[in-house]
């Protein structure tokens, strides 16, 4: 050290001892700046840590999903597994279930509750305060309500359908051995209320009235009553039961048209085949037919009230049609391409088109067009709010109608 150095040196501990500052005061003073960059590096690996070992982060941000907020979403959450979940409205709540958790987001985009799942191929079924999760092919069962599992249990065989009703009772369509279904209806307890085996047609469908103690199946018959050509012998049909018996009271035969769904319609049910959608009101009778045999289905969705169907004629003719719960035509709009999704809520009908998302009332008067970059694959209207759940490639958004 040179003189002049230590002369500099004994300058500053004598200001230093004027001012009456500790050592540990002066070096903070001295190295401020380099104190204040490690404090940074601090918080910045902190964070990092937070993120890898919080459940919650790591699912919302690991995945890398290119992201892109716009004027009308207001929460956009990266998930990349569509295809290996179902997701589904319930009420002003969006449930999204995936192989190994199931859980809810509310119209602002908050996790409400999530509840770890094993389904290979998830089926999701909801109704009132109740959602059944299964696995398709599998024989997990999984009873929910408030968020929390009221029963999981096992299925004797692979399950093909299930659904659930307001009270908690469920079915589990699966196949058996020997027959072509098995139908089996429990309680929220798990208690056996009513078993039906199959031996004729496969189950394509079951559905819950209004009346939780009446069932009502989509049945496809493919026994052949001749040798000479075999698509005679393809019919259709649908079969009403009140659960405490074990026959049928009601049973119809669609030899013209092969039903596809059955879904519950204020007291009745709504039977879609492939050429009409049929009216059934809860003794069984046979109500309004609205036909489109010159029409292909595209896709289906049912709301509350409404049925929206999205049909196609052979020289290219498009339109979104909307039936009420009678099965009457409430609006028929013409559409120039295949719409990317249909949906429904109360009286209101929504479906989106090359970057478009057109909501309209039940008459099909346009209420709002909403422009964006996005494509969604799925889209849901939700309850007593102007948003909505719309579903991309790599992420769920919730979008506000303005």
């Amino acid at each position: 050290m040179s003189r002049l150095d230590y002369k500099r040196k004994k300058q500053k501990e004598i200001e230093r001892l004027e001012r009456k500052e500790s050592p540990f005061i002066s070096f903070v003073r001295l190295h401020a700046g380099l104190i204040g960059l490690c404090f940074i590096v601090l918080l910045v690996i902190t964070a990092a840590a937070l993120i890898g070992t919080n459940p919650e982060f790591k699912d919302h941000f690991s995945n890398n999903a290119e992201l892109y907020l716009d004027e009308n979403t207001v929460f956009e959450m990266p998930y990349t597994q569509q295809e290996n979940s179902v997701i589904k409205p319930m009420g002003s709540n969006t449930i999204v279930c995936a192989k190994e958790k199931i859980f809810s987001l509310s119209e602002s985009g908050k996790t409400q509750w999530e509840i770890p799942v094993v389904l290979n191929k998830p089926l999701l079924s909801i109704c009132g305060d109740y959602i059944l999760a299964c696995d398709r092919g599998g024989r997990d069962i999984y009873l929910i309500n408030n968020g929390k599992v009221i029963l999981q249990s096992l299925s004797s065989y692979a399950i093909t359908n299930a659904k659930v009703a307001s009270d908690g009772k469920f079915v589990i369509v699966s196949e058996e051995p020997y027959y072509k279904g098995l139908v089996t209806v429990r309680d929220a307890k798990n208690n056996e209320v009513f078993v039906w085996h199959s031996g004729s047609a496969y189950i394509i469908d079951a559905q819950f009235g209004a009346n939780e103690n009446k069932l009502a199946l989509a049945t496809l018959n493919t026994s052949s009553s001749s040798d000479e050509d075999v698509s005679k012998g393809l019919s259709s049909g649908m079969l009403m039961f009140n659960l405490y018996e074990s026959a049928p009271y009601q049973t119809h035969t669609f030899d013209d048209c092969l039903i596809t769904n059955i879904y519950k319609a204020d007291k009745g049910f709504l039977a879609v085949t492939d050429k009409k959608t049929i009216c059934v009101d809860e003794e069984g009778a046979i109500g309004t037919e609205f036909v489109y045999e010159d029409k292909a289905v595209n896709k289906i969705y049912k709301g509350d009230s409404l049925l929206v169907l999205c049909l196609e004629k052979d020289n290219g003719q498009k339109s979104v049609v909307a039936l009420d719960n009678k099965a009457h035509e409430k609006c028929n709009i013409d559409v120039r391409q295949t719409p990317s999704f249909i949906s429904a809520h109360a009286d209101r009908i929504a479906y989106g088109t090359a970057g478009s998302i057109a909501v309209c009332d039940s008459t099909g008067k346009e209420l709002y067009l909403i422009q964006t970059p996005k494509k969604y694959n799925s889209f849901f209207l939700l309850e007593g709010t102007k948003r909505a759940t719309g579903v991309t490639g790599t992420a769920i958004d919730i979008i506000e109608i303005k």
